[in-house]
């Protein structure tokens, strides 16, 4: 998430009520301006306190709010398991619950406030955009090995063990790891919280190697970067981790309460509304208008014109006329299907462009993964021709959903 002037200016106005030493903030205002392009507000942060340290020495370090997090969640653990056993459908309330947990953000907040977390806490519920991520993240639990959690706070990442323990059940071929901070930073989970808590008995952790309240790629350890590689499913929660992963293509489900001005104007919803997304480099709607088929010698073909809309963080529109999809089942084999559309829209620039989607794969028991190939005219999207891309096809609420994203790089480390 890119640092806007309003940011820049958010982020300097904290640092001078840090200090109003003019050494120190000229050195601040030096981050700020020459901040690159995909830099994000909790790399600028990280930055910041390590001008701060060199200079004053070590940070208040939040033991207290966060033994205090911990302890109160801890408190109401029982409890809780209890409830999500009783649900109808316990993951999804879990996923609720885990959700209402990011509002424990020393960061974002000045205080927590206990009254105001349980009656979010009360008042969790699932939207219908919810509804249709969460089951687009049960289709990938279901085929994947291998799951990783990047955790953010304190006493959230109570609720983010129930979670985890309901994931385990629910999906007990699943190897599952959290990310914690490799610091201490704000109330932010390190690997001693997370014991602490109890997470070490559900799940393996790892740190991201930084004191940063984020997740930037290129700074993660060694290690990290290979869990992040292999994992199939990546469950991201709070801010400062969606600001610091997203618009990079990358395949993660994000979970987060909005609790600033930038969140709360860029997904226009009240202040504390949580959302679940799911981010790839492209999520497209499709609505069938004609479909016609032809069999014949056990073969069956079928010919299917679409329309519908595309959105992401790299661009918005439509498909123009002339979206087509062939399909071609043979007897005992899997089905293949090809598509080829063309969109039409504005980049992440505002920038009008076009984007040519070949879209090759095949349809086995019901699974579709793709191939992509795509043409585009954008100059900012002009990587997408040249990266490595997979699909999937799933049920949207009123049609099909197409979503493309990077493939994973599996380095090996």
């Amino acid at each position: 998430m890119l640092v806007t002037e309003r940011c820049v200016k958010c982020l300097y106005g904290r640092q001078e009520a840090v200090s109003k030493d003019e050494d120190y903030l000229s050195e601040i205002r030096q981050i700020l301006n020459n901040r690159g392009e995909m830099d994000s507000a909790p790399y600028m942060v990280y930055l910041f306190n390590q001008v701060y340290e060199k200079k004053y020495g070590k940070k208040y370090s939040f033991e207290k709010e966060k033994k205090e997090c911990n302890d109160f969640v801890l408190s109401m653990q029982e409890k809780l398991r209890k409830e999500l056993r009783r649900a109808d459908d316990p993951l999804e309330r879990a996923l609720c619950f885990a959700r209402i947990g990011n509002y424990m953000d020393y960061g974002a907040l000045k205080e927590v406030d206990t009254d105001a977390f349980l009656k979010l806490l009360s008042d969790a519920s699932w939207s219908s955009r919810d509804h249709e991520v969460y089951q687009s993240f049960l289709e990938e639990c279901g085929r994947a090995e291998h799951f990783l959690l990047i955790a953010d706070n304190c006493g959230e990442i109570v609720l983010d063990k129930l979670l985890l323990e309901i994931l385990k059940e629910r999906f007990p071929k699943l190897e599952i790891t959290v990310m914690v901070r490799g610091g201490k930073v704000l109330n932010d989970v390190t690997a001693e919280d997370a014991e602490y808590v109890g997470l070490h008995e559900t799940a393996d952790i790892i740190t991201n190697g930084k004191p940063l309240s984020g997740t930037v790629y290129h700074l993660l350890s060694d290690e990290a970067k290979e869990v992040f590689e292999r994992a199939d499913v990546i469950l991201s929660k709070g801010q400062g981790n969606f600001e610091s992963l997203s618009r990079q293509g990358h395949h993660v489900f994000y979970m987060f309460l909005c609790k600033c001005d930038l969140f709360t104007e860029r997904f226009q919803v009240p202040r504390f509304t949580g959302l679940f997304l799911e981010e790839g480099i492209l999520s497209i709607h499709v609505k069938v208008d004609e479909c016609f088929d032809v069999c014949g010698n056990d073969v069956t073909v079928n010919l299917v014109n679409f329309h519908g809309t595309a959105e992401s963080e790299f661009f918005t529109g439509r498909i123009l006329a002339g979206g087509v999809d062939t399909q071609i089942y043979k007897k005992e084999e899997p089905g293949r299907l090809s598509a080829r559309y063309m969109l039409e829209g504005t980049d992440s620039t505002g920038e009008s462009c076009r984007i040519f989607i070949e879209n090759n794969g095949v349809n086995e028991d019901g699974i579709i993964v793709t191939n992509p190939r795509i043409i585009t005219d954008s100059k900012v999207l002009s990587w997408m021709m040249s990266s490595e891309m997979e699909g999937r096809v799933l049920s949207g609420e009123d049609g099909l959903v197409i979503k493309l994203y990077q493939k994973k790089r599996r380095q090996q480390i």
